[in-house]
């Protein structure tokens, strides 16, 4: 008698149902489930709570086995697949039998439709999210969150602003106590200039948002790509221009050249003597210093904060399928 409520108890309905082994008996619904007894709505016996989302494809009205995820419930049909007889009498089927589960399957789901995207993205005013959880609760917490990485690329831009401080003092005859005074008048000027933009970022950085790491690495970019490129590009660019301006303008200084070449021409005028005029220097410092200086630098400061750091996206990305 004891194998034979086994076999009737056991296995359970699902393989990931939780086990009973002997003397403890299943729960109710599980008992009236392996012995084929309907169960009414809603699919579960109190005081049990609802089933695992495990049984999504179980039937709980009778006996049969677990279906396959991957196999759909087609309708006139038993779990194999096979076609039904409808003249064939049903055992242990009832009218209350509650219907089988969803015929989505686990890997073939349908896309949510757009109010339900929508209503995904929207979270409840007030409410804490993970991000929350991990965000540092004040400025100094952020502080405390910086990396070894960071300190190295911090530690590199002072040197190195220390370094090209000492080697921008001129003339380099000075006497030593004269030449320490004016590179630390360098150091001192290095750091006014500096501090507007300390203060900005400070004011600007939410600590709750904002990594501390993100921002040291995108100012290391700035510092090294950012500034060799715009100085770069700056340079090749006025270059050209000038040429330009003077093309147009000025076009007798071009009688310098060969004995001038043509790529310094523009920078060594005042060596050889030549005084342009004035509407040509104009244009020529317009075009250089407020139009092209000023889009090489804000392309840079763009390429700098994409290849340090990811841009977020205030935006919802919504698919509407057209019927």
């Amino acid at each position: 008698q004891q194998q034979q409520q086994q076999q009737m108890y056991y296995p359970p309905p699902h393989p990931m149902a939780p086990q009973y082994p002997p003397p403890y008996p299943p729960p109710p619904h599980h008992a009236a489930a392996a012995a084929g007894y309907p169960l009414p709505p809603p699919y579960y016996y109190p005081p049990y709570g609802p089933p695992h989302p495990s049984y999504r494809n179980q039937y709980w009205g009778n006996n049969n086995a677990a279906r396959s995820p991957n196999t759909k419930n087609i309708p006139g049909t038993d779990t194999t697949g096979v076609q039904k007889d409808p003249r064939q009498k049903q055992d242990n089927v009832s009218s209350t039998e509650p219907p089988p589960p969803s015929q989505i399957s686990l890997t073939e789901e349908s896309p949510p439709s757009q109010e339900q995207q929508i209503a995904l993205t929207k979270e409840p005013k007030g409410a804490l999210t993970d991000k929350d959880s991990l965000a540092a609760a004040s400025l100094a917490e952020a502080s405390a969150n910086i990396t070894f990485d960071s300190i190295q690329k911090l530690s590199f831009v002072l040197a190195t602003t220390l370094l090209l401080s000492y080697c921008a003092v001129s003339p380099r005859s000075l006497p030593i106590i004269d030449y320490n005074d004016h590179f630390k008048r360098n150091c001192r000027l290095v750091a006014i200039s500096a501090l507007p933009s300390l203060l900005y970022c400070f004011c600007v950085f939410d600590h709750a948002e904002n990594d501390i790491n993100t921002i040291v690495g995108t100012f290391y970019t700035a510092f090294t790509v950012g500034y060799a490129g715009s100085f770069v590009s700056e340079i090749v660019l006025a270059t050209l221009l000038r040429l330009g301006v003077f093309r147009i303008w000025e076009p007798s200084i071009f009688d310098l050249t060969p004995e001038i070449p043509v790529v310094v021409l523009p920078w060594v005028l005042r060596e050889t003597g030549y005084r342009p005029k004035r509407i040509t220097l104009f244009v020529a410092d317009f075009v250089t210093s407020c139009l092209a200086g000023a889009l090489v630098e804000e392309f840079f400061k763009w390429l700098a904060v994409k290849l340090s750091g990811r841009l977020p996206r205030n935006f919802v990305t919504v698919r509407k399928e057209i019927a």
